[in-house]
């Protein structure tokens, strides 16, 4: 099975609550929004530029054949929800095959959620809606209905990258829904595209963290590898 891909790659979840596991990432190629301001740039911008054939059997599973089995696929972007249909076909070739990994999705919450992609069990999305220190305008990237279902699945959480304490008020108005119903899925990061960016923000987010009684993730993967990519 043919799949287009900006890149795979073994690693471990870095973010979130299952920051630690290691799994197969799948990044897809595009993406509906673009992050970039004076506070934090994405840091997929290059790989997104890139798209490549790869087979699914010969190119990625095999390349990971030291695992005896794939316990955990992340797919992520650019936007994944842009590609469901090749995320239901990819997870239903793998469990022809008898792999049944555990599933999750990085989405910025803007797309909703294909009927038939409640064939696939069980997904945890990873949504991270976008504020506007991202650069984009609320109508481009807050999409109430989409970031409510979200919130409606089982397993589900949302990261929101906090720049500054002026993030409070957007976060409190916005999403108040949010915090009203599903306090417990919501997760803050630091913005910062380097691991020194990531240290210097993260104790002011911790403190915004605690003020709000949420949960505080670093990016663990910037934390141990900083810029390096493929990783």
């Amino acid at each position: 099975m043919n799949v287009k891909l900006a890149e795979h790659f073994y690693s471990i979840q870095g973010e979130g609550p299952t920051a630690g596991h290691p799994a197969l990432f799948m990044r897809f190629q595009k993406c509906n929004l673009h992050c970039e301001s004076d506070q934090w740039v994405c840091d997929t911008q290059e790989q997104m530029k890139k798209s490549y054939d790869f087979d699914l059997e010969k190119d990625i599973i095999q390349d990971f054949s030291k695992l005896k089995e794939i316990e955990r696929i992340v797919f992520t972007g650019g936007e994944t929800m842009l590609y469901q249909k090749q995320i239901y076909d990819i997870m239903k070739f793998l469990n022809e095959r008898d792999m049944y990994p555990y599933v999750e999705i990085e989405t910025n919450g803007t797309q909703l959620i294909k009927s038939f992609m409640d064939e696939i069990w069980p997904i945890q999305y990873n949504c991270s809606p976008k504020l506007s220190n991202s650069g984009n305008s609320k109508e481009k990237r807050y999409k109430l209905e989409a970031l409510k279902m979200i919130a409606e699945e089982p397993e589900s959480c949302f990261k929101f990258v906090i720049a500054s304490q002026q993030d409070k008020k957007e976060l409190l108005t916005d999403f108040d829904w949010l915090f009203k119903d599903h306090k417990d899925k919501i997760w803050l990061m630091p913005a910062g595209y380097s691991r020194n960016q990531q240290w210097i923000a993260a104790p002011e987010v911790a403190k915004l963290a605690m003020e709000l009684n949420v949960k505080l993730s670093l990016r663990m993967q910037v934390m141990l590898w900083d810029t390096k990519k493929g990783i």
